[in-house]
């Protein structure tokens, strides 16, 4: 037979009851520090979450600029082509 512990029963038990005041005290504030926590862990998510689609926005309009970049580029270069082989045609005249 294994011999019992030298605490309580009543002291096992959890969350403390009334008879342990300390134990009440610091229940509550452990309590109320995990959720202003959650609270903060909360509002951070949301901020983040807020960043992270204006970023994906931003990226977007980038690609997008870039594309338009690039197509304006191919057709300045068709253009000064055209323009090359007209000079170079004028020229033998």
């Amino acid at each position: 037979m294994r011999p019992r512990s030298r605490v309580k029963e009543e002291e096992c038990f959890w969350p403390p009851t009334a008879s342990s005041k300390g134990n009440i005290d610091t229940y509550e504030k452990l309590r109320g520090s995990v959720q202003a926590s959650l609270l903060l862990l909360g509002r951070n998510r949301r901020q983040l979450l807020d960043k992270l689609g204006k970023i994906e926005t931003e990226v977007t309009q980038l690609r997008t600029a870039s594309e338009r970049t690039e197509q304006f580029e191919t057709a300045c270069n068709l253009h000064t082509g055209k323009i090359e082989a007209e000079v170079t045609k004028l020229g033998q005249l």
